[in-house]
């Protein structure tokens, strides 16, 4: 009977200071700090509703600053407040996180603007864009000049280093949504606009180039923010070999063909004749510039080589 006393007395010590390691390591239990978070995955710029979000039993030595207690979670559900970022099961609600203005703008921060340009599903990488993306803005537009044609096109390294805000009006990660029936069809998603977060310069720069060429999204690594050489591509820099203009492809077309001589003209001898005027050549337009070196003033062109 003593044994089993004594077996007793060493059982509940032990599990008693299991018990008091468990609940704080004193033996005192852990103390908590009911507050909100979400009961279901919350989107972007959705509202917290009491259906949504929940009050639950947090450590109170580990409550996240900017937490909704108890005391203010139904002032705060009153309110309307939504998402200014997704919210996944479980996570708590920071008030830092969430609005009761327009989402896009309590989002952008105070020296940035979100500008919203044209795009298709190629010059958005296939659908690989998406919010959150760093991307850079290429422009591809026709050499500036009076007398450039259409195939006389540059690409200019428009903007770098650009944050992805929304593709179309989603401003979320996920893959968008794709019907059935269109699915099967081999149809892809189709994207008509990119809003970029930029600064007002870069904004400026976007809405004027969206109204003279066309823009290309160039996705690159989140890590490498290092900024790439800045130069502009012609078509000469796209291979080897001799190009010529298309001015004066214009040129030789529109030239007359020399008329063949007849037959007997051949035997008899030929007149002689002055030496026939040169052809001009065709122009070729070339931009140029004005360069003032002092009091002189002089034009000098800015593509001697041509195409």
């Amino acid at each position: 009977m003593l044994f089993g006393l004594a077996a007793v007395w060493l059982a509940n010590t032990y599990f008693g200071a299991v018990a008091g390691q468990a609940g704080g390591g004193n033996g005192v239990a852990q103390q908590t700090v009911r507050i909100l978070v979400a009961k279901q995955d919350i989107a972007f710029g959705e509202a917290i509703t009491p259906e949504s979000a929940q009050l639950v039993d947090w450590p109170a030595s580990s409550v996240p600053q900017g937490a909704v207690t108890a005391q203010e979670s139904q002032a705060f559900l009153a309110k309307a407040n939504s998402a200014v970022r997704a919210l996944v099961t479980g996570e708590p609600i920071l008030q830092s996180r969430t609005s009761n203005r327009a989402m896009l703008s309590a989002t952008l921060p105070a020296d940035q603007r979100a500008v919203s340009i044209p795009i298709d599903f190629v010059s958005g990488v296939s659908g690989f864009v998406k919010p959150g993306d760093i991307v850079d803005v290429v422009l591809t537009r026709a050499v500036p000049g009076s007398n450039a044609t259409a195939d006389e096109q540059m690409a200019t390294l428009l903007l770098q280093n650009v944050s992805v805000l929304a593709i179309d009006t989603s401003a979320t990660d996920k893959p968008a949504e794709v019907d059935e029936s269109r699915s099967r069809r081999g149809k892809v998603p189709e994207f008509t606009a990119a809003t970029l977060m930029v600064d007002p310069l870069g904004a400026q720069k976007l809405a004027l180039a969206a109204e003279v060429g066309k823009l290309t999204l160039v996705l690159r690594n989140a890590n490498d923010r290092t900024p790439s050489v800045l130069a502009t591509v012609l078509p000469r820099d796209l291979g080897s070999g001799m190009i010529r203009p298309a001015s004066a492809t214009a040129a030789l077309a529109a030239a007359p063909a020399a008329a063949p001589r007849p037959v007997a003209a051949r035997r008899a001898p030929a007149p002689r004749r002055s030496a026939p005027e040169p052809v001009a050549a065709p122009q070729i337009y070339r931009p140029t510039m004005a360069v003032l070196r002092g009091t002189q003033e002089s034009v000098e062109s800015v593509m001697s080589n041509g195409y």
